[in-house]
């Protein structure tokens, strides 16, 4: 438990110094993107892997009652 706290404390401490200094240069993120819309294929998928999940287990009758 004490070892635990004095990691915690570590750690507040740690991101204490590292508070006050900014970085040398501004960090800039590409504006483009690949998202080609098709968000019907993925939502589709969801249900593509719970049926044939479900249709996995049930086939093997032994996960269904393992204790």
């Amino acid at each position: 438990m004490a070892s635990t706290a004095f990691e915690i404390a570590r750690l507040v401490l740690r991101q204490d110094q590292g508070a006050e200094t900014q970085p040398d240069e501004v960090i800039t993120c590409g504006s483009d993107n690949e998202y080609d819309g098709r968000m019907g294929t993925r939502i589709s998928s969801i249900f593509v892997i719970m049926v044939a999940s479900s249709f996995g287990m049930y086939n093997n009758p032994t996960l269904i009652f393992a204790h």
